[in-house]
């Protein structure tokens, strides 16, 4: 009876990854599968006989369906606050950002030290774009940095397809180390063995690694591309000042990476960090004149904050009430799952890394997508976070976040360049995306595995 209940969940489990991946509502399939991840196991509980597998899991067997319910989808939802919280905070703080010109400024001077140098603009562009990353999140705010770098690159002669994957990349390298970005995706580990010790300072080598990989790569890759392509006409390349077309201070232009130093070097609290960061900006800026324009500042940038992620916030309320039926699924998928899955961590990493392209459309070796249930499994073995985080993140950065079309701030960007999807992934993914992911797989092997 084990055996069965254990197959019932992994069937849901690959109906869910078919779905999602013919572009089925990823919140609904993951709210549909914790229903199933819920009910099943419960009722195994009732049904199985074999009295030493009961007794390991005397707890969660003894529960009744209102004590069950109530610990998925109440305290779920409520042990996610934090993490809600952060994805609000970072892209209230890409918002201010914004308002402010602070990026703007920063890309316009860039490319003025660039000059009519292609290569040295891509160069310094992707350091800019990553280090910007690193502090702000939010696809409005992806977009608004996107609006001013796109058509830059493509004034210089760089194709549709290669300014797009210099944007994207670039801006995934600093994501490594965003503390809003990094703080929901540790939680994601938290209700699979108990990870809650695992925080944004104790990942700071991976995502340092993460970011440095990813940068590198991107530029040489991208740097290889444009020798081999013919570059196109190539007109004067002027960013935007902003929307009040004025250039930020001189001394506001350390603004985006202010929160990442507040928190891996001085240990701030996330929300203290982007709070205090926001604060330097408005400030600089000449924009808490009074309070009544301070309280606007504020309230404006925060309210378009929330609008910004208001999608991806029901989508995270899904994950942290399926990441609660976990535990009710461990005991099944250890019993059956254990013995087939690779018991090393060298199995698994060249698993992953070989079946990279999994990642992509939202496959189940993304965290972005149906790979949470991929974790849940891989966690029911035993596998530790120290090295379950960095390969299962560098298939969720680099195969979701920059090569996958259906990516948000990706498909926008395809489609404000009038780039070729088709190519566009080919380019992204073959070779320079798994390059990326088995470089990053192979060094967390050796680091941790």
């Amino acid at each position: 009876m084990i055996t069965v209940i254990a197959m019932i969940l992994l069937a849901v489990y690959v109906a869910n990854v078919v779905y999602v991946m013919r572009k089925g509502s990823l919140s609904l399939g993951l709210l549909f599968m914790a229903i199933v991840w819920t009910i099943v196991p419960f009722i195994g509980f009732r049904v199985v006989t074999d009295p030493a597998f009961l007794q390991a899991n005397e707890e969660l067997a003894s529960m009744n369906f209102v004590g069950i319910v109530a610990k998925v989808f109440q305290a779920g939802p409520e042990g996610w606050g934090s993490v809600l919280m952060n994805y609000l905070f970072g892209a209230f703080f890409g918002c201010v950002m914004v308002r402010t010109n602070i990026t703007s400024t920063i890309i316009r001077k860039t490319v003025e030290l660039g000059g009519d140098k292609p290569s040295v603009t891509v160069i310094l562009l992707s350091i800019v774009l990553c280090l910007i990353s690193t502090g702000v999140y939010g696809t409005g705010t992806m977009i608004a940095l996107g609006v001013i770098v796109i058509p830059i690159m493509l004034a210089l002669g760089i194709s549709r397809v290669l300014a797009v994957i210099t944007f994207v990349f670039s801006c995934v390298a600093g994501l490594w180390l965003n503390p809003a970005l990094q703080n929901i995706y540790i939680n994601f580990f938290s209700g699979v063995q108990g990870f809650e010790e695992y925080n944004f300072q104790k990942n700071m080598t991976t995502g340092a690694i993460g970011l440095v990989v990813t940068l590198v790569c991107t530029i040489a890759g991208v740097l290889l591309m444009m020798k081999r392509e013919k570059r196109t006409v190539a007109w004067a390349a002027v960013a935007d000042a902003g929307p009040e077309g004025k250039d930020a201070p001189m001394a506001a232009l350390i603004t985006p990476v202010v929160p990442a130093i507040l928190v891996m070097v001085f240990q701030v609290p996330a929300f203290a960090a982007y709070l205090v960061s926001a604060l330097y900006a408005f400030l600089i800026c000449g924009r808490l004149k009074n309070l009544t324009v301070m309280t606007r500042e504020f309230t404006e940038s925060f309210s378009d904050g929330m609008v910004d992620t208001a999608p991806m916030l029901f989508f995270l309320v899904t994950i942290s009430i399926f990441n609660a039926t976990v535990s009710l699924a461990q005991p099944y998928l250890a019993a059956v799952i254990g013995p087939v899955v690779p018991q090393n961590t060298l199995g698994v990493a060249v698993i992953v890394a070989a079946l990279a392209f999994l990642g992509l459309f939202r496959g189940p070796l993304t965290l972005g997508g149906s790979g949470i249930a991929t974790l849940a499994i891989l966690g029911s073995v035993g596998f530790r976070i120290e090295f379950l985080f960095p390969v299962l993140m560098a298939t969720t950065m680099i195969s979701h976040f920059c090569c996958c079309v259906t990516q948000s701030w990706t498909a926008w960007a395809i489609s404000y360049a009038k780039a070729d999807p088709q190519e566009y992934l080919k380019r992204a993914f073959l070779p320079l995306g798994w390059i990326i992911v088995a470089v990053l797989i192979a060094i967390a092997w050796i680091r941790v595995g």
